[in-house]
C-alpha cells in the first residue's frame, strides 16, 4: 500500500515537471507553429 502511494506521488511530480516544460516550450515558439491543438494532444498523451 505504501509502495503504491509513493509511486503515485512520484508520477504526479513527473507530470507537473512535464507540464511546466510544455508551457515553457510553447512560450518560446511562435503561436502559428505551435498552436493549441498540438499542445492539447501532447498534454493528453502525458496524462494518458
Amino acid at each position: 500500500m505504501i509502495i503504491i502511494y509513493v509511486y503515485i506521488w512520484i508520477m504526479q511530480i513527473i507530470n507537473k515537471a512535464l507540464c511546466i516544460n510544455i508551457r515553457f516550450f510553447m512560450k518560446k515558439l511562435p503561436e502559428n507553429i505551435f498552436n493549441s491543438n498540438i499542445a492539447n494532444k501532447k498534454i493528453h498523451v502525458i496524462n494518458a
